[in-house]
């Protein structure tokens, strides 16, 4: 195999897709990584990383351009670690992401039925929460923005098109605030205590923004910040964010409301949900709405029966199977998400669903009785081995898989695939358009476990 030197000026055509939106070129040499293109197109790049069997390069011309090649609305997209599919028009994204899953299945030897794909409307100004970084240059400028791919550096980003507007306008705020006022920025080199990100919550129904300053310590002069972002009609609570240690990390373990309210609700699929600043809660409130609604079509839960909802968060998909079942028992492991679940089941008036707070693998072992159906939606690295094998024990009819990495979704679904599972349907939800970021529905018949 033949190697690609750094800084090696090099012409070729993309041949695949490769890992995380990047485009692959395979040409009997190490695989050459590069973002901003797509299949086919005939490229030159530089070569500015590599490795034993990759490398990656930097997108210098595009002699042919896909006929799916579009121009990214954003000005930092390519630098911006944030989107990496803006080039790509919106239902090629959504062929890519099918692509992605397939291929997963394929790799496995797994057979699927015809997958469905769940797009959106209006692609951008979905988030319904963003992390900004900041720091300081050498000549006093302000950045805010997120890091570039495989860095630390931040990209200084006027306007996020992935967020919704009034958080595009606290941005300008937050900027000015920080340039008329002159408070310390966090940096490691020279070592600097200070300000080191903004993180955004927002609402869509009811229209509500809250925002969160990370720092050391206080924040000078946050009244000033306060009177400038009440121009933001949505803005509704400033908190400040002690975090000792904000390199690798956003949000500390200190939360304190500066300004505003303290009682934050969402309403989702006729649900209020409660909203804090640091609890987990999915970025895109309609494909919520919209996954929750698939995920009942596919395990059609009866009036009569028991469902089990596996790393249920705050709960509110477990409440809305619950309209549709006798009961539900959740079980989540955060603190943080336990708190929201207890309020939200509270508010919402639902008395046959239980949350259990604990490791899914050791609650599971514990709860009596049958169910028959589950709902599992782990975090990217998949189910682990001992609730896998709790789920087989416990023999449900059918089974609703929620994941949102195709790899270790079909390094799961071999197993109880081995175990005389059968799969049923395959979906996609696009959560996280202009991404290479992938949620898959995966419905399971384990009645044939044995």
């Amino acid at each position: 195999m033949h190697f690609y030197k750094k800084n090696e000026v090099v012409r070729a055509k993309v041949t695949s897709w490769g890992e995380k939106g990047l485009g692959s070129v395979d040409e009997g040499r190490s695989s050459l990584l590069l973002p901003d293109v797509l299949p086919g197109e005939t490229i030159t790049a530089k070569v500015v990383k590599t490795g034993k069997s990759w490398a990656y390069g930097k997108l210098l011309n595009v002699m042919n351009p896909s006929s799916a090649r579009v121009k990214a609305v954003c000005d930092v997209a390519v630098r911006c670690g944030g989107c990496q599919l803006q080039h790509v028009r919106y239902d090629e994204q959504l062929a890519y992401k099918k692509d992605r899953v397939v291929q997963a299945f394929l790799d496995r030897k797994i057979s699927s039925p015809e997958i469905i794909v769940h797009g959106m409307p209006d692609p951008l100004a979905y988030r319904q929460k963003g992390q900004f970084a900041i720091s300081k240059t050498p000549d006093g400028d302000i950045l805010m923005g997120l890091t570039a791919a495989r860095s630390q550096r931040v990209i200084d980003t006027k306007k996020c098109w992935i967020q919704p507007e009034p958080v595009n306008l606290a941005l300008d705020e937050i900027r000015r605030f920080l340039i008329s006022t002159d408070n310390a920025i966090f940096s490691t080199s020279p070592p600097q205590e200070g300000i080191a990100h903004v993180a955004f919550r927002w609402t869509d129904t009811p229209s509500q923004l809250i925002v969160t300053l990370v720092s050391h310590s206080t924040v000078p002069q946050w009244e000033t910040l306060r009177d400038a972002l009440n121009k933001i009609p949505e803005f509704i609570a400033l908190y400040l964010s002690i975090n000792k240690n904000p390199e690798w990390s956003v949000l500390g373990p200190e939360q304190i409301l500066l300004w505003g309210k303290s009682e934050v609700y969402q309403t989702i699929s006729d649900l209020d949900l409660h909203v804090s600043a640091q609890s987990f809660s999915q970025s895109n409130a309609k494909q919520t709405a919209l996954l929750w609604d698939r995920v009942a079509h596919l395990l059609k839960p009866l009036a009569e029966e028991t469902i089990w909802d596996l790393y249920c968060g705050s709960g509110g998909m477990s409440m809305y199977l619950a309209k549709k079942s006798a009961k539900v028992i959740g079980i989540e492991e955060n603190n943080q998400s336990i708190a929201d679940a207890k309020i939200n089941l509270e508010r919402n008036a639902i008395n046959h669903c239980e949350i259990i707070q604990g490791d899914v693998g050791d609650a599971i072992q514990t709860i009596s009785g049958v169910c028959q159906g589950i709902v599992v939606n782990p975090p990217r690295k998949g189910l682990d081995p001992e609730v896998i094998a709790a789920i087989l024990k416990k023999r449900p009819e059918r089974m609703v898989y929620v994941s949102c990495s195709p790899d270790t979704l079909v390094r799961d679904l071999a197993v109880f695939i081995a175990n005389g599972a059968s799969i049923e349907a395959v979906e996609i939800v696009d959560f996280f358009p202009q991404t290479y970021h992938i949620e898959t529905v995966v419905l399971l018949n384990l009645g044939l476990i044995y």
